[in-house]
């Protein structure tokens, strides 16, 4: 009796079990979308709002992509997904991985959208297209999903690229005081606005930000030729990436602070308090002020700041401007 008690347990548990797992997917049919960083998934929630269930598997600015290993957890909200949308170009390759054990998944890759080569800088959100591409691309898989539902995703596309244009106005606003001026980047995060913002480096500065990247120093006739440039105030200002340093930048920020170079911080991942937009136009008015009065900011690095020498984003950028 009490052996046939057990399988009848069994048996009630497995179809308990059953029946949750149909019920989850015929309850719910809102398009599930997963993102491999928070400001990818901004852009699912601006389109679909309560059409579909967005994640993000970054959602911290304190965790770095490019050494994430995600959890099962993390695997499961990937395999659970319709729609999946990355960065590509090998700076969230741990993502890009798990959408591969998801035969039923359809992928937007960021880098592809701009047709981004092996070796191309891999900080594409600092391009303004980048964003509005994705928006664009999701907004016809949800139409493809959803047809029902399609006008509305169009509107709240159209809606949401007349706000992501705010930052390509405001570069356009100050690339009648940014041209021609020479700018140190610390690393390669900000390469992008730096061609968007007709600023020029020198190829000194090119290779000190790749090796910074790459957890190298500087060759020490570069760094001499960057410390010369500070000291007679050829470079108009500094980028300072507060995600990534090394005792090289500590030393460079501390040369430019003696001789009253200003300083405009950037980071990396899009702070949580704050949205994609908001982000990007704050970095932006800080560097206004920069242009406008030559006072920049007081450098520091986030406390989970990654001594460059201790990991390799193995970055490997062409820098041609």
């Amino acid at each position: 009796m009490s052996k046939t008690f057990k399988i009848l347990t069994i048996i009630t548990s497995i179809i308990i079990m059953l029946t949750a797992c149909s019920s989850k997917s015929t309850s719910n049919n809102k398009i599930k979308i997963v993102s491999s960083i928070n400001f990818y998934s901004e852009v699912a929630k601006n389109i679909a709002q309560d059409k579909a269930e967005v994640v993000s598997i970054i959602e911290s600015s304190n965790i770095d992509p490019h050494d994430f290993e995600p959890s099962a957890n993390d695997a499961k909200k990937v395999s659970d997904a319709n729609i999946a949308i990355y960065n590509g170009g090998g700076y969230d390759s741990w993502f890009e991985k798990l959408t591969n054990n998801n035969n039923n998944i359809t992928k937007i890759d960021a880098a592809k959208l701009i047709n981004l080569n092996d070796g191309d800088n891999e900080h594409i959100w600092y391009n303004p297209q980048v964003l509005k591409n994705v928006a664009e691309q999701l907004t016809e898989e949800l139409a493809k999903k959803d047809n029902a539902n399609k006008d509305f995703y169009i509107k709240n596309k159209e809606e949401y690229i007349k706000e992501l244009n705010r930052i390509e106005e405001k570069i356009s606003s100050l690339k009648s005081k940014s041209e021609g001026k020479v700018v140190l980047t610390t690393e390669p995060v900000f390469e992008y606005a730096v061609k968007q913002l007709n600023l020029k480096t020198t190829d000194a500065i090119d290779r000190l930000a790749k090796a910074t990247s790459q957890g190298n120093d500087p060759s020490p006739k570069d760094l001499k030729q960057i410390q010369e440039d500070i000291k007679n105030h050829k470079i108009t200002f500094i980028v300072n990436n507060t995600q990534t340093t090394n005792k090289t930048v500590e030393g460079i920020i501390s040369l430019a602070n003696e001789h009253k170079i200003p300083i405009l911080n950037v980071s990396e991942s899009k702070p949580t308090d704050k949205t994609y937009i908001e982000w990007m136009i704050d970095q932006y008015n800080a560097l206004e002020k920069i242009l406008d009065s030559g006072i920049g900011e007081e450098a520091y690095h986030q406390e989970n700041a990654k001594e460059s020498h201790s990991h390799n984003h193995d970055h490997d950028h062409d820098h041609n401007h």
